[in-house]
């Protein structure tokens, strides 16, 4: 009995060590997942980059088209702030339609325009890139 007793002491003191720590193991997402993740962090590298009214780099997260119809309802803006909350993530064949909700404040000659809506974002390729703006009514309010 002793014997036993030490053997299952000994047994605890060299396992407890290996459970010290927690330690996060991420999982690398597949699938639909990973293109899901893929497509909002896209819309979010546009957005950094239209707020900085960086052409060069939206230029570089879109198809032609995309980059066309993104420039023609940029208007001139002093500031501004965008939030994006996705709402839903379609997934057909090589095209993803990305349902986002936005909230935004554009400031222009120190008046505030504030303005929200829905936008789906049409990204196409790999990797993604921006190809059109669907019920676009995702635009920079008028001043």
């Amino acid at each position: 009995m002793r014997y036993l007793y030490l053997t299952f002491l000994l047994s605890a003191l060299l396992f407890l060590p290996s459970c010290g720590g927690k330690k996060e193991v991420k999982e690398a997402l597949t699938g639909d997942a990973a293109i899901a993740e893929e497509a909002i962090s896209l819309v979010e590298s546009l957005k950094e980059a239209y707020l900085q009214k960086d052409k060069g780099r939206l230029k570089t997260l879109c198809t032609r088209n995309g980059y066309l119809v993104l420039i023609g309802s940029m208007k001139n803006f002093d500031s501004a702030e965008i939030e994006f909350t996705p709402r839903r993530v379609d997934i057909e064949n090589n095209r993803v339609m990305l349902y986002m909700e936005w909230e935004g404040k554009w400031v222009l000659n120190g008046k505030e325009l504030p303005e929200k809506g829905l936008a789906v974002f049409e990204l196409k390729g790999s990797p993604l890139k921006l190809n059109d703006i669907r019920r676009a009514n995702f635009r920079q309010p008028e001043g």
